[in-house]
Formats: structure tokens, C-alpha cells, sequence
């Protein structure tokens, strides 16, 4: 049971303090007992989170995007290495992760960093990393964690997220309670919930620290397509106006806006000087098309136009064949950028993403058309954000908007120190909806809710460790059960999920883990593991040419973007994948995991094969991406991952000699690959 104390309620500082009731919280200092290299004077909650640390206790900092929670951070770090602490600093996504270390890398020696697909210097002291490399890293109780002085959770609200929040969640429960923590977060307004729940797991005090107040507020507008107007609907934390909200939308075209009044809104918003703009769109091949077609408008001055020629010819006289494939992305979008254009999202390579996003922080690029990358994290702060859509693919379907993912996307606008306010401006190519603008724009965040989520890979992982009590322990301290949510569905699909692993032979009636269960466990960054399981356990693989192993392997890659395309071509590589897939969802029927009206859907998918194959073959990522209409980051992103998988598998030392054989070789090739054209290469 935890109680708290309230030290500080204010408008622009919040700070509560949790604790065990046997237990006390250490009283603060006066001043933080380092000096912090800044060239501006902290916020109080900044302040307190520093005070915290000098305490050496837990905080949650909640806090708009923007409002300056790395202060906390850069803190810490330096803390915990002049104590002769380790660090570790977990974002939810790779690209984050990148951007940290290339930060952090400058101002402090021993750093290094774990993605999944790179490694660098992983025995430094301070370690930047995705949320899922702690995750099993705790589960594994790996000896890099000792002497870990506090772990920091960047984007922690993403404890809430449907599809990863679990991973979170997972990890606080199986940190040491020697490990303090650190969570940045958005505002969050179950924060005091949150912390009652770590304290009852740590034993140990949790400061909540944070403000309301955006430093730079908000105003949001709408776009009429048909009048042309601007129209003004809200200010910072005010309410909605409902009545200009129905006229602008009675402004706005039923099908949307059309090209041009995106153009004149760019017009209308360069000469009232609310540049640089982030404009989201909904796919790639959106921000793609949008940027081609305001390509014709110059948004830089003759000095700023000079200097970014200057800065692409310097990319483009790399004369160096390691890096024909960046540079020749870099030569297809160069007329736009030229013009102050560019476009933002993860299937261009990484040279590419990094001159854009240094372009654009100097100055050099004033409008670019991005997915949701720039949302999670990025320091890439505009002045304004344009939304064309209040819709996005999630993986899996298409939906609208979270009002969490919104307050990011809308929190990018606004650079503190440069701009007195944002703005946020809805043209959407969609038909206005009234009440999801009204939801959106409303400005408190939805409470965070569990996502506990068992699956068959954190059974055959707990099963490994002989140790799946300790799964069951992790739901019993779940956030859900916190939360007084019913787990008894969870128990009960657990309890069907091992019963389908047991008859699928990938644990014994022991529920111990078998040969089969092993090489899933391998395969777990793969949606469909099970299946690869089932492949590597075939007699047929020892019998196909390693291009054919590439095809098949490749089928069961996820398409990121649009969902599964399906092509209705027959072969004896699909029709052999087919009968497998089929197979695991028999036995999901059988066992109740899904519906028994549950229509098989085909996880098949066929966009990439011949890509693949082409590449293995020895086609150019280039020319491959451009004779399939496919970007080329996107194509050398599965390659990596298809290289990490076969390595995975090998590494796993389950496999059949033969097929470790083969697994091994084709993995070489592929890094060969990837060593042939270094813009693939993360490092």
C-alpha cells in the first residue's frame, strides 16, 4: 500500500511524492549539487527531477513534448558515471535509439548501444538501447545489469501502447529494486496511479514530477478547401469553439482538398513566416506524392538555396561504389530539396534520413512531408504542423488517430527559444469529421491502461529458463491486475497456449522446451515463429537452392505499411508455406485461441519475394528497388532483418546440421550483401 505527499502544486510545477507506508522519502536539497551546462535558467520541475537524483530515488516526469525533460536525463547520466554506475537510457524505437547515441556519443566517453540489429561497444557504461533489448535483458537477469545505477524510460507513456506496452510494463516488474528509474513521459493523467503501482512492486519512494503548461502554446486552425481560409478554432488550453468549428468545416470540401489548396495554404503560411512545417500524411507514397507536387515552389532565399546545393553536391561527389544506393536517393529527391522540400519516413536509407534532418534543423529544408516518425521522439522541433489526415495504418488496419498519438504529433510544433506559439493546421484529403476534431482537440490525454499481453514466445522463453512460474508472478503484478481489471481471460489463454505448444510439440508434456520450441524461440522477431519452427524442422529445406530458402523466408515478411499484399501466384514455395500456416491455425482453433468462425487470413506475403531474390542473385538494391516500384530503404531493411533472423536461428544451436549449414551460409551472404553497399549499414 502506497501513500503519498504532495511538496510543490502549481500551475507550471507538480511534484507528489509516493512511498511504502513503512518506508520514507529523502528530503530534498536546496540546489542541485552539480552544474549543468545550459545557457538558460531551468523550470522548476526540471530543478526538483534534479534534486530527486541527487537523492538517488525513482521519478515519473510528465510533461509536454518539448518542455525540456532531457535536462533530467543529461543529469543522471553524468551522475551515475562519475559514481562509477552504469546507465541505461531505452527508447521505443531504433531510430530514437540512433539519434541518442549520436547525441550522447558527444558528450560523454564509455557509450554504446543496442538495437537488435547493432551493437556498438555494449560493455560501456552508459548504454542506449530499444525497449525490447532491456526487456530480455532483465528477463534473462544478464550480468550487464550490475552495478546499474538507474535505468531512464524515454516516451514512457508508451506503456500504454496496444501493440508494445507490454514490453514496458514486463521489464518495470522485473527490474532489481536496487535500479532506480527514470520515466520521461507525456502528460499522463493517471501519473499518481502509475507510480502507486511501481511503488507497491519496488518497495521503494516514486516522485511524479511534471507541469500542465506547454512552454510554447498551441493554436489550432482549420483549412476551409473551398473558401481558403484559415479559420481559428482553439488557443493553448481553451475549449473548443464549437461555432467556428462548424463553419470551417462548412468551408471544407466533402472529398477533401485537392493539391492546390495545399499549395496556397504553403503560400499563405510562408508569408505570415510560420515556416519551417511538419505536413503529416498517412503512407509513404503520400508524402512522396505531395511533396513531388509542391515541388515547383521555392521556399528559400537565393543565400539558403546556394548553401544547400553546396551541402547535396558534397553528397553526391562521394565517389565511392560502397554508397551508390544512398547517394543515388539523395540524387532523386535533390530538384525538391533544392526548393526547401523534402520528405521524412523509415524506408529511406539512413544517409538520407540524416542529411534531411540536419538540412532541416540548420534551415536548409523548411517543409517536409513525414509519416509519424517525426512524432516518436525525434529532436526536430517547427514552428507548425499540417495534418492531411487524421487516419493511419497501425500494422494491421487503418484507424484514427489516438488522442496520445495526436498530442505528440501536435506537440511538434512550436521551438522554444525561437517561436512565441505553434501552430497546428488541419487540410485534410479527407471529408472533415466534426466529432473526431472535436475529441482530438480536446486537451486532456486518455488514462494509460495495461497492455499485458502473454504470447507463445514468452512462454517458450519462460519455459527455456525452466521458469515459467515466473510469468505467472509477472501477470499476478501486472498493471492490468493493479488497475482491478479482471485477468482471468489472460489465465485462461495462457493455460490454451501451452496446450497448443505441447501439441505442437514445441514443449513436452513436462512443459519443458523441445527441439521445435527452441527454433521458434529463435525466430520470435518474426510475427509467425511457429511457422518457422515448423519450416526448420522440414526435411524439404536441405532439398531447395538457398535463393528458394530466400523466397520462402521472405513471404513471411510483414509489409509495414498497406498490410499483406497478396498476389495470386502458385508455387511449390507458397503452397509449402501455406500448408504450415494453415497448420498453426488449426491448432488455434482447436485450442480456443481464436474463434472457430474465425476465417483462416493468409499470412502470406508476396511483396517482397522477388526483390529478394533478385537481390540474392545479385541484382543492385537500386535497380531491384526501382524496377518494383519500392524504395530502396525499404528493401535493405529486409534484407538486414532476414540476415538477423537466419543468424538468430543459427546462434540458437537447435537446428539440424545440415540446415545450420545452410542457415549460415545464406546468412554470410547476406551480410556480404549489405558490406557491398555500406548506406545499408546502420554503423
Amino acid at each position: 500500500m502506497a501513500v503519498s505527499t504532495v511538496l510543490v502544486n502549481k500551475e507550471n510545477c507538480y511534484h507528489e511524492v509516493f512511498y511504502p507506508c513503512d518506508n520514507v522519502y529523502g528530503i530534498l536539497g536546496e540546489k542541485p549539487q552539480r552544474e549543468l551546462e545550459v545557457n538558460y535558467s531551468l523550470d522548476e520541475f526540471q530543478i526538483r527531477g534534479l534534486l530527486v537524483a541527487d537523492k538517488h530515488e525513482s521519478m515519473l516526469i510528465t510533461a509536454h513534448t518539448s518542455a525540456g525533460k532531457t535536462v533530467v536525463a543529461d543529469y543522471i547520466i553524468a551522475m551515475c558515471l562519475d559514481n562509477g554506475k552504469k546507465c541505461f537510457y531505452t527508447t521505443p524505437i531504433k531510430a530514437l535509439s540512433n539519434q541518442k547515441f549520436e547525441e550522447f556519443k558527444n558528450k560523454y566517453n564509455s557509450v554504446g548501444m543496442m538495437t537488435g540489429e547493432i551493437t556498438v561497444n555494449p560493455n560501456a557504461k552508459f548504454l542506449v538501447m530499444t525497449a525490447e533489448i532491456l526487456k530480455e535483458m532483465v528477463c534473462s537477469g544478464a550480468s550487464l545489469l550490475k552495478n546499474t545505477g538507474y535505468v531512464i524510460m524515454d516516451e514512457g507513456h508508451f506503456i500504454g501502447n496496444k501493440e508494445r506496452g507490454h514490453i514496458w510494463e514486463e521489464t518495470i516488474i522485473g527490474l532489481g529494486k536496487n535500479i532506480k528509474l527514470a520515466i520521461l513521459s507525456a502528460t499522463m493523467p493517471n501519473s499518481s496511479q502509475l507510480a502507486k503501482w511501481i511503488v507497491g512492486i519496488k518497495n521503494e519512494p516514486l516522485h511524479v514530477i511534471g507541469t500542465s503548461k506547454r512552454p510554447i502554446p498551441l493554436e489550432y486552425c482549420i483549412h476551409g478547401s473551398k473558401s481558403g481560409r484559415v479559420i481559428h478554432v482553439k488557443m493553448g488550453d481553451e475549449k473548443v469553439n464549437k461555432t467556428a468549428l462548424k463553419t470551417a468545416i462548412s468551408q471544407c470540401k466533402l472529398n477533401g482538398r485537392g493539391i492546390q489548396e495545399l499549395k496556397d495554404l504553403l503560400q499563405y503560411m510562408m508569408e505570415k513566416e510560420r515556416l519551417p512545417v511538419i505536413i503529416y500524411c498517412s503512407s509513404r507514397l503520400n508524402c512522396d506524392t505531395y511533396s513531388e507536387l509542391v515541388s515547383s515552389m521555392c521556399f528559400l532565399d537565393e543565400i539558403e538555396k546556394e548553401l544547400m546545393n553546396e551541402a547535396i553536391n558534397s553528397i553526391l561527389s562521394i565517389n565511392d561504389d560502397q554508397f551508390k544506393t544512398a547517394v543515388s536517393e539523395i540524387e532523386n529527391y535533390k530538384q525538391r530539396m533544392l526548393n526547401g522540400v523534402a520528405v521524412h519516413h523509415s524506408s529511406l536509407m539512413k544517409l538520407t534520413k540524416e542529411f534531411i534532418e540536419d538540412s532541416f534543423a540548420s534551415g536548409g529544408i523548411k517543409v517536409i512531408f513525414s509519416t509519424e516518425t517525426l512524432a516518436v521522439g525525434l529532436n526536430m522541433p517547427a514552428t507548425s504542423v499540417i495534418f492531411t489526415s487524421l487516419f493511419k495504418f497501425d500494422g494491421k488496419k487503418r484507424r484514427a488517430f489516438e488522442k496520445s498519438e495526436f498530442i505528440q504529433m501536435a506537440g511538434r510544433a512550436g521551438r522554444r527559444g525561437l517561436d512565441s506559439q505553434g501552430l497546428v493546421v488541419f487540410s485534410l484529403a479527407e471529408t472533415a469529421n466534426e466529432n473526431l476534431l472535436f475529441e482530438l482537440m480536446n486537451t486532456a490525454s486518455e488514462d494509460l491502461k495495461s497492455q499485458l499481453n502473454i504470447s507463445y514466445s514468452d512462454i517458450l522463453y519462460y519455459a527455456e529458463k525452466n521458469n515459467l512460474e515466473g510469468l505467472e508472478k509477472m501477470m499476478e503484478l501486472s498493471f492490468k491486475k493493479f488497475q482491478n481489471v479482471n485477468i482471468n481471460y489472460e489465465t485462461a489463454m495462457y493455460k490454451r497456449m501451452i496446450d497448443l505448444l505441447i501439441y505442437g510439440d514445441f514443449l513436452d508434456n513436462e512443459k519443458k522446451i523441445t527441439r521445435k520450441g527452441r527454433i521458434a524461440l529463435a525466430g520470435r522477431y518474426s510475427e509467425n515463429y511457429l511457422v518457422i519452427g515448423e519450416l526448420a524442422m522440414s526435411n524439404w529445406l536441405a532439398y531447395m537452392e538457398q535463393k528458394g530458402v530466400v523466397e520462402l523466408f521472405s513471404m513471411l515478411q510483414k509489409s509495414d505499411e498497406t498490410g499483406n499484399e497478396e498476389e495470386e501466384t502458385k508455387s511449390f514455395h507458397r503452397e509449402f508455406l501455406e500448408k504450415n500456416c494453415k497448420m498453426i491455425y488449426e491448432y488455434e482453433r482447436k485450442f480456443k485461441i481464436v474463434k472457430h468462425d474465425k476465417q483462416y487470413k493468409s499470412p502470406i506475403n508476396t511483396k517482397y519475394a522477388t526483390a529478394m531474390r533478385e537481390i540474392y542473385g545479385g541484382g543492385l538494391i537500386h535497380e531491384v528497388a526501382k524496377a518494383n516500384g519500392m524504395y530502396c530503404g525499404a528493401i535493405s531493411k529486409k534484407v538486414t532483418e532476414m540476415r538477423q533472423l537466419f543468424e538468430s536461428l543459427v546462434s540458437g544451436k537447435c537446428l539440424r546440421d545440415d540446415i545450420a549449414k545452410l542457415f549460415r551460409s545464406i546468412a554470410y551472404k547476406l551480410r556480404e550483401i549489405e558490406k557491398n553497399d555500406v548506406s545499408m549499414l546502420e554503423y
